[in-house]
């Protein structure tokens, strides 16, 4: 009975505060006065989702989203093998490059096909304009906590191999919050097995460190629609509590020679914003060619949630330009 009446409860706080905010958008003081009305809508609409409800509320809304962005946009092909799951998008012809995609939602939500179409398909259709043809895998990965680290790595590590093993080419990595992570994970671990790196890492908003101890996730709370409450909470499912497993599971803690070259979006003010930074810093310092674009007040992986936004845009197309310009070196910025 306590437990139904915390669901509807939650359920009730969430409408509550989906109803009030277009109003709290308009009339409450904005974190950044540079900040637009449908920009501050957006992010109080997130928040109240992701602070009102627990994951397993998500999820559960995530699966009909799931059904809506395979009907609005199809996947070219669907693997179901043991060891590798996921969606194929694009042009599947077996000589186009290949993207090896890792969904975000901090290991505990979301789905191959979670992002189909606010970031797999701007970014195809980005490709597009630059004349590549590309094919992006969406890696299918278990969940936290019935999958907590290092569970999602091994599973991106086994998709990177069997596509090794299948006679792609010309490979990207990319990934966006729990995916950055598990795309940087997963290549220091190919670094460790010797196995040959992709062209390139592609990045958005990459959680590199879980330990939770950096002063922004106080400093940054108004900025984003992440909260240290939830994130502490995910963090835990994915890696526990021990501090050696949440230095284990942060790869902006361990070295990054070797790694691809990577270009990285994220914005100065989320919640993650001078972990990010450090971490560029701390990839070009070891030899890593970074580069990045950061915006200067906007949220967490704001080019997935601000749909057609002229910042989401510009990232979606420099990502689109990093990868491309490794395929032809010839392409200008």
């Amino acid at each position: 009975m306590t437990s139904m009446l915390s669901t509807a409860w939650s359920i009730v706080r969430a409408v509550s505060l989906l109803v009030v905010a277009p109003i709290t958008a308009y009339w409450s003081r904005r974190a950044d006065a540079r900040m637009t009305y449908n920009e501050a809508l957006t992010l109080h609409i997130i928040r109240a989702v992701n602070t009102s409800l627990d994951y397993r509320m998500i999820r559960r809304l995530g699966i009909s989203q799931r059904r809506r962005n395979v009907r609005t946009y199809p996947p070219s092909d669907e693997i179901t093998l043991p060891q590798v799951k996921g969606l194929w998008y694009g042009d599947l012809d077996a000589s186009s490059p290949t993207i090896l995609y890792i969904h975000g939602g901090g290991f505990c939500l979301g789905s191959a096909a979670s992002s189909s179409t606010t970031l797999i398909r701007p970014f195809l259709d980005a490709l597009t304009r630059l004349n590549v043809h590309a094919k992006l895998f969406s890696l299918e990965y278990d969940l936290a906590p019935e999958n907590p680290f290092p569970g999602p790595i091994d599973q991106a590590l086994q998709a990177y191999e069997w596509l090794l093993r299948d006679g792609h080419r010309n490979i990207a990595v990319m990934g966006e919050s729990a995916g950055g992570n598990a795309v940087l994970s997963m290549l220091q671990r190919a670094v460790e097995k010797g196995l040959p790196m992709p062209l390139c890492a592609l990045l958005l908003s990459p959680s590199v460190d879980l330990r939770g101890l950096s002063p922004c996730y106080d400093e940054n709370g108004d900025f984003d629609f992440l909260s240290k409450k939830v994130l502490t909470e995910w963090r835990h499912f994915y890696a526990g509590t021990d501090s050696k497993q949440l230095e284990a599971a942060s790869p902006g803690l361990h070295s990054v020679a070797g790694l691809p070259p990577m270009f990285v979006v994220y914005s100065l003010k989320e919640l993650y914003g001078p972990e990010i930074a450090q971490f560029v810093a701390k990839a070009a310092s070891e030899g890593v060619a970074v580069e990045s674009l950061a915006h200067p007040y906007l949220f967490h992986v704001y080019p997935m949630l601000l749909v057609n936004h002229p910042a989401s845009n510009e990232a979606i197309e420099a990502l689109a330009r990093f990868y491309a310009k490794r395929l032809t070196p010839s392409i200008t910025e």
